[in-house]
């Protein structure tokens, strides 16, 4: 598109609604004739650098372009462009932005630009992520579900597009990881429409996005897979704070499971690159925090500790109990300094800690921080040798999250969750009352450290066809959670393979024990001692 046609048709509006040219749009020179006579086009270009990653590159353009039109009387179209476009490149610079400043941005916007809904949504975007970050998650779902609306009613579909990020990010902080995946599932889907190169990069996004998904569920191959597809494309191209965070975590600590901690410090170094790079960071307070989890998970307690000491002050805001709203660093930062402290034996002490923040975060919405912080809990009692306090905590840790497919924030807490589990599991239901749910949460969790944790699977199980050589050990797994009450998808999930797979299995299980169903062949396994009579 040449310059003029970006001038006159909306500038770096175009990006929003997928009609501008990535490849052929910011490459050309821009002096200062070019800035007087195409001030649109080169907000544009400043819009699209910062987009890209090039911050740097996006701010020279804007200080350029201010220095020349300081002179003269700002057109209200170019003094708005201007001012969405600098908010624009502070979030991909990853400054912290003033609420109050978009607020009256967009109030602006209403009053004297009321047709510019795509500024208008801009605006509302960035509210939505300012509000994320700081925590305050139902506003920031108010802002992402106003910018959809805006957008869409300013013909940019692929604008709002982007907010599916920001609602699945919600979704996982509430405990919501079903809810999380079906708004990265939209955005990737509704991006494929065209084949452009934005919409291969918002893909790319929602991919990185939903990796964080996968390792939840612990479908650890999927979760590398995802990655392995999109980091590369999000790094280059379009990816904000959020994203990478995201992304990065997953890569830490799936490398931390495949290849131990050096695996993991070389993946920090890796991001602390990046994030250098883009200048962010936030993202390398966040790599700093992961690099205290890999250290305390892999047992160097002195050297999680020392660099415990460089973030102490920021630690201190994390534990002010005059705080009522904990930022999306402060929350990662709880759980991993709280985990470090357990370790090290200070397990009252985090216990009061748990007890001061867990009505603030149940009344912020963010559950799953909630159920990561009983887990802690219970890991702390057991420590203590308070049986009963760490089985309750475990128990409502879990069952906060009901039947959502949450497993990796157990199993990284290794062998102290592991008895504890397990413990849990050999009370008799008269002594201990939880519900059906929990309990096959509990049993899922105690097959995955049985079978060997960590588990990268690359078996031909992940194919969607049924495996004509089975093995006597899934032959078995099947049949112990066939007893215990697991549903076919149940079944695949917990260990790992396809639907299809558990199928045939059962199938072969009921040829050998003489039923033609579930029920039969439940009330057969009741009545026998030996399972492994059973098998071939």
């Amino acid at each position: 598109m040449i310059d003029t046609q970006i001038e006159h048709q909306g500038g770096w509006r175009l990006v929003m609604q997928n009609q501008l040219d990535w490849s052929n749009s910011i490459h050309q020179p821009v002096d200062v004739s070019f800035i007087r006579n195409y001030p649109h086009t080169v907000l544009a270009k400043a819009f699209l650098l910062a987009k890209w990653g090039q911050t740097q590159n996006a701010r020279n353009y804007l200080d350029k372009f201010k220095s020349i039109w300081e002179t003269q009387k700002h057109p209200i179209t170019i003094a708005m462009d201007l001012a969405l476009v600098d908010a624009h490149t502070c979030v991909y610079e990853d400054k912290e932005l003033q609420e109050a400043e978009l607020v009256a941005l967009l109030d602006v916007l209403q009053r004297q630009a009321s047709s510019d809904l795509i500024g208008q949504a801009l605006v509302a975007n960035h509210l939505s992520t300012f509000a994320l970050h700081a925590g305050e998650i139902d506003k920031s779902q108010k802002y992402a579900q106003r910018a959809i609306q805006l957008y869409r009613q300013g013909s940019a579909e692929y604008g709002s597009l982007h907010m599916y990020a920001h609602l699945g990010q919600i979704h996982m902080l509430r405990g919501d990881l079903t809810g999380a995946a079906k708004q990265y599932l939209c955005m990737e889907e509704s991006a494929n429409s065209n084949g452009t190169a934005s919409e291969c990069y918002l893909q790319a996004i929602g991919r990185a996005l939903r990796a964080e998904v996968a390792y939840e569920m612990n479908d650890l191959w999927v979760s590398s897979q995802l990655l392995q597809q999109s980091l590369p494309i999000v790094e280059a191209h379009d990816a904000w704070l959020d994203v990478l965070v995201a992304a990065y975590k997953v890569k830490v600590r799936l490398a931390f499971l495949e290849g131990g901690l050096p695996a993991a410090l070389s993946q920090i170094v890796h991001a602390n690159g990046i994030a250098e790079l883009r200048g962010m960071p936030r993202l390398q307070r966040i790599m700093q925090l992961e690099k205290i989890r890999a250290l305390t998970l892999g047992d160097e307690l002195k050297a999680a500790e020392s660099e415990v000491q460089k973030i102490d002050p920021y630690a201190l805001e994390i534990f002010d109990d005059t705080n009522d709203q904990f930022d999306s660093i402060q929350c990662l930062g709880i759980v991993i300094l709280l985990r470090f402290w357990i370790r090290q034996g200070r397990e009252r002490r985090s216990l009061s800690v748990i007890k001061q923040l867990e009505g603030i975060l149940v009344v912020s919405g963010k559950l799953l921080i909630v159920a990561k912080l009983r887990v802690l809990k219970a890991l702390a009692h057991w420590q203590l040798g308070e049986q009963k306090q760490a089985k309750s905590a475990m128990i409502q840790g879990l069952a906060l999250l009901g039947e959502q497919p949450f497993r990796r924030f157990v199993l990284d807490e290794g062998e102290t969750a592991q008895s504890l589990v397990r413990f849990i599991l050999q009370e008799t239901s008269e002594t201990l009352q939880f519900s059906r749910v929990t309990r096959k949460r509990l049993q899922e969790l105690s097959f995955n450290w049985s079978r060997g944790e960590p588990a990268f699977d690359h078996s031909s199980s992940r194919t969607n066809l049924p495996l004509h050589k089975t093995s006597k050990s899934q032959q078995q797994c099947c049949l112990e959670l066939l007893e215990q009450g697991f549903s076919n998808h149940e079944i695949a999930n917990t260990m790992g393979i396809s639907i299809n797979t558990v199928k045939y299995h059962l199938k072969n299980l009921y040829r050998i024990m003489g039923v033609n169903n579930r029920t039969a062949a439940v009330r057969l396994l009741c009545s026998e001692n030996n399972q492994e009579a059973l098998l071939i």
